[in-house]
């Protein structure tokens, strides 16, 4: 990373005023959780232990600001506080814009709207306290059942890598570091990293043409820091052990300095995903696998538990000789210069500390760049007899079904929408389904729309519908009386169709944010145009840019 000559002398002098156990602080990066580090605990342990950073799941705008305050006044460094941001700041913040799954970004296909999506991430959780996003994910989709699947842009790595560097350039434009994720690139595998080592099964030349052409691309336009996973690659990495079994590439150095440093140049900082996953940990106890993924090469440590014990194990391999000086202090120097490059060092208002910087939230601009990515992405995946838009009569009954097993969402706004445009809408969720068909055959409704929202889902282990819920549709209740006008909507994933291959006609939403839910409600009514083009193929199914389009 270039910084000028002052900002070189800040992070020089900055190292060399550190003790062997203040460079170890700098490399940790603590979950503010409890079984991690309880809030009451983080600020007095930041302060003593000078930790590198912090990640924080979020809260109120309040709670985020007083807490960016009082760590940041408690260390002799500043301190990273990091998130996982990629959906804006609603999904972390009280109040905050939510913006869709990054699959919106490739249906919409714009540049210039993931520049500003860039800018959206940075500017709303800069006012919280963040100054870290992990985000944008390079990786491809490159399966139906890969896990993160409506987390990834799509399936082309041109298109992949040109949104996400437009999106790491307007995140870093405001001074917020942008995280490319999850190095050496996921998507290839339907097994979950949380749980055991996932594989990224691509040759060596195949991985350079796609997965490694994202990083490359995010590289060369100046990203400030890559996420290394807990999944492997065994083309890229000789010794990589068992093969039903594989090293992850989070202690695997052939990966991180043949690979990432040398073969892709990449110089700033290279943090682990999180270091408790199940594609790691199942390879080395606690203190074993820290001092592996620094020797490996890795700057900095995510998701550290027990942070005294594991500075004085990692002193301790200082000490003996099992760490060098030199590769905890190419790390620090490394941690600093981004720091650098962000400013942080700089005397000044930040916009946490700002007491005018909330109004933000109050109207935001960032909700603009939400609405035209919801606008411009929403696809219509099927429409064989042209019912889209519904055209339905003024007063229509509109039965809204919606199908999920999370009970902390709903389509309030999908149907809110639907009633202020003079429908009678009644609302049904997880209906049974015997007395759905009973009820649209008796003729209660003019008009069904079926709706599924099975979003990404850690520990389940599968994108796939799932669980007893879905069974609300065994009956066929949409053919139950004809001359009832029906349509389905996923409120996350394209994938759905091959699942229920009889849909027809069937939107999907990428997103179930509120702007996605009213945004989709006048597409059906014809009160907006359908543009959105599907960024991933399905073979039988469709194609990467099939979309059908409508005008109002």
């Amino acid at each position: 990373m270039d910084l000028e000559a002052a900002d070189r002398q800040w992070v020089e002098k900055t190292l060399s005023s550190l003790s062997p156990r203040e460079r170890i602080g700098q490399l940790l990066v603590p979950l503010l959780q409890d079984g991690f580090v309880s809030p009451a605990d983080i600020v007095q342990m930041a302060g003593q232990y000078c930790l590198g950073g912090v990640h924080y799941f979020g809260g109120s705008l309040e709670e985020s600001r007083a807490l960016a305050r009082e760590l940041q006044a408690a260390v002799k460094v500043p301190i990273f506080i990091t998130g996982d941001l990629d959906k804006g700041g609603g999904d972390r913040i009280e109040g905050g814009t939510l913006f869709q799954s990054q699959m919106a970004l490739g249906a919409a296909d714009d540049e210039a709207l993931a520049y500003d999506l860039g800018r959206a991430i940075a500017m709303e959780n800069l006012v919280a306290g963040y100054n870290w996003t992990f985000s944008p994910i390079v990786d491809l989709c490159g399966t139906r059942d890969y896990l993160r699947h409506v987390a990834s842009i799509g399936e082309d790595p041109e298109q992949v890598a040109r949104l996400a560097c437009a999106q790491i350039r307007g995140i870093q434009s405001l001074g917020m570091a942008a995280c490319a994720k999850h190095f050496p690139g996921d998507g290839f595998d339907d097994r979950d990293q949380h749980l055991t080592t996932a594989v990224n099964p691509l040759s060596k030349q195949q991985w350079h043409e796609l997965s490694g052409y994202t990083f490359k691309k995010a590289i060369e336009a100046g990203v400030w820091s890559i996420m290394n996973s807990c999944l492997a690659c065994p083309a890229l990495d000789p010794g990589h052990g068992d093969p039903r079994f594989p090293r992850p590439s989070v202690i695997s150095r052939p990966l991180i300095e043949d690979v990432l440093r040398r073969e892709l140049g990449f110089e700033g900082v290279i943090i682990t995903d999180a270091i408790n996953m199940g594609g790691v940990s199942m390879h080395a106890p606690w203190m074993e696998r820290c001092v592996l993924a620094l020797d490996a090469g890795n700057d900095m440590l995510l998701f550290v538990r027990n942070v005294p014990g594991t500075v004085d194990c990692l002193e301790q391999c200082l000490e003996a000789g099992r760490l060098t000086a030199e590769r905890i202090d190419q790390s620090v120097r490394r941690v600093l210069t981004m720091k650098a490059k962000m400013g942080l060092h700089r005397p000044g208002l930040k916009p946490f500390a700002d007491p005018e910087a909330p109004k933000i939230f109050v109207d935001s601009p960032c909700r603009p760049t939400a609405r035209r990515l919801a606008e411009k992405s929403i696809t219509l995946l099927t429409d064989s007899r042209g019912w889209i838009p519904l055209l339905l009569e003024p007063g229509a009954r509109v039965a809204s079904i919606f199908i999920s097993n999370r009970d902390d969402f709903g389509i309030d706004i999908f149907e809110k929408t639907l009633t202020e445009a003079g429908h009678r809408v009644t609302s049904l969720r997880n209906p049974w389904p015997e007395e759905m068909y009973d009820r649209v055959e008796a003729g209660e409704f003019d008009a069904v729309l079926t709706g599924f929202y099975y979003p990404i889902q850690w520990g389940w282990a599968t994108p796939r519908l799932h669980g007893p819920q879905i069974r609300s549709l065994m009956s066929g209740f949409h053919l139950a009386r004809p001359g009832v006008k029906y349509a389905f909507i996923s409120w996350c994933s394209p994938y759905h169709l091959y699942e229920l291959a009889f849909m027809d006609p069937f939107l999907v939403t990428y997103g179930e944010t509120p702007i996605a839910q009213e945004t989709t409600a006048r597409m059906l009514l014809g009160q907006l145009p359908i543009t959105g083009r599907v960024p991933v193929s399905l073979e039988g199914f469709f194609k990467r840019g099939d979309g059908i389009k409508r005008s109002t």
